[in-house]
């Protein structure tokens, strides 16, 4: 029988923001962002390692010099069609770009910038691979005092510090992560729950403090298979 408390419901306000940023040595890079991984040659990026599904966001990096003014295509990996564009811009003069990229699909993601100008360099010239998780939108809550020291439906003793997450199927130790206003967690399933109707994760009161998520609301989840 799970021992979960629900608590009153309360307008969260989710934000979350996808960014590639300009070459290795350029101002405002993301702290821990995705990495680039190692490719040809091209515009170098890095992003924001997580973003949400349906949320609208904006990216920006740079071409080479010899680029400059001409279009961009941001192109996701997709497993049927290949390499297609899911975001324009054209680079400024000084190479810089701006596009906005609108997730539609939750899961991990490889992204990159190609320069699409007419010469057969800058078509072929495409900037290292980025890694993204795109988290589903969903509604939490959070529990735990009252029950502390009591053993879950997985078996976990609940203690103040016990981070882990409720759900009503996914088999105990899935691992999920979560994104709320910017704040990424990654934990396992150890309980049974919620049995709320419109919820779909009960987050231990520890989780909920990493995420600074403090009341029902939406957040982004993703389990990781």
């Amino acid at each position: 029988m799970s021992m979960l408390r629900e608590h009153p419901p309360l307008l969260a306000v989710l934000f979350s923001t996808a960014v590639l940023t300009l070459p290795a040595g350029a101002a405002g890079a993301v702290t821990g962002g995705a990495s680039p991984t190692p490719g040809a040659a091209g515009p170098s990026l890095r992003a924001g390692a997580e973003a949400l599904a349906g949320g609208r966001h904006v990216l920006t990096g740079a071409v080479a010099r010899e680029q400059a003014g001409g279009p961009v295509a941001i192109e996701l990996l997709d497993p049927d069609r290949g390499w297609t564009s899911v975001a324009r811009a054209r680079a400024r003069p000084d190479g810089s770009f701006r596009a906005s990229w609108l997730p539609a699909d939750p899961g991990r993601v490889r992204l990159r910038a190609k320069p699409t100008g007419v010469t057969v360099a800058a078509a072929a010239a495409s900037g290292p691979e980025l890694r993204v998780l795109v988290h589903r939108p969903a509604v939490a809550t959070w529990y735990g005092p009252g029950l502390y020291g009591r053993r879950t439906a997985c078996g976990r003793r609940l203690r103040p510090s016990t981070l882990g997450v409720a759900h009503r199927t996914l088999p105990c130790g899935t691992r999920v992560s979560f994104l709320h206003r910017g704040r990424t967690i990654t934990v396992a399933v150890i309980d049974r729950g919620p049995f709320r109707a419109g919820t779909t994760w009960d987050l231990t009161a520890a989780t909920a403090r990493r995420l600074a998520f403090t009341a029902t609301g939406r957040l982004g989840a993703l389990a990781l298979r």
